[in-house]
């Protein structure tokens, strides 16, 4: 009867009718106002817990996504057959403060893609170099355009008719990959 002590009359009543099961356990944890009092700590504390991880996460995604990354603008490509060459064009921002380096770029457009700088040679003829990275420096804008940087497309897997688009990969060396959808349009 001892275990009973703190419980009223009629609750002791109803516990010896009902039997002494998982009734009687809650009641008796409830008649000891010190277990009642560390349930509700240990659930503040679960709480609390909770809500500095919550708060910890989203610090850790926030410093992940920070807001400079490449930005890659009017991406557009010359009309072309099955077959034969075209040329993108983008213009590169980079909003970071330490330059990066556009080392290739990939399409499923072409059996070959190239970075190529056109330039005059001395003789006056405009000659095409293979680049094998291109520096994007800190805070810039790098425009590839006709007649200066761009992205080659050799020998196209379809027709690339204006108003048509295809993705674009450029691999960054601190960027990574970023995908852009080019359209297709006449210079």
């Amino acid at each position: 009867m001892s275990s009973l002590s703190g419980l009223t009359s009629s609750e002791v009543a109803l516990h010896r009718k009902k039997g002494q099961g998982a009734n009687l356990a809650q009641t008796l944890v409830g008649a000891f106002p010190g277990r009642r009092k560390l349930r509700l700590q240990r659930k503040k504390m679960k709480t609390i817990s909770l809500a500095l991880l919550s708060f910890l996460l989203l610090i850790a995604i926030s410093a992940c996504s920070r807001n400079d990354q490449t930005i890659i603008q009017d991406a557009w490509a010359r009309p072309g057959f099955v077959g034969d060459n075209s040329a993108v064009y983008f213009v590169l921002t980079n909003p970071s403060d330490s330059p990066d380096n556009l080392i290739d770029a990939n399409t499923d457009t072409a059996d070959m893609v190239e970075i190529h700088l056109s330039k005059m040679d001395s003789a006056g003829v405009m000659t095409m170099e293979r680049q094998d990275l291109i520096v994007i420096p800190a805070n810039e804008k790098l425009e590839f355009s006709p007649g200066g940087l761009h992205v080659m497309l050799i020998s196209l897997l379809k027709d690339l008719a204006p108003g048509d688009s295809f993705p674009l990969t450029l691999s960054f060396q601190n960027a990574g990959d970023i995908t852009v959808e080019v359209e297709v349009r006449q210079p």
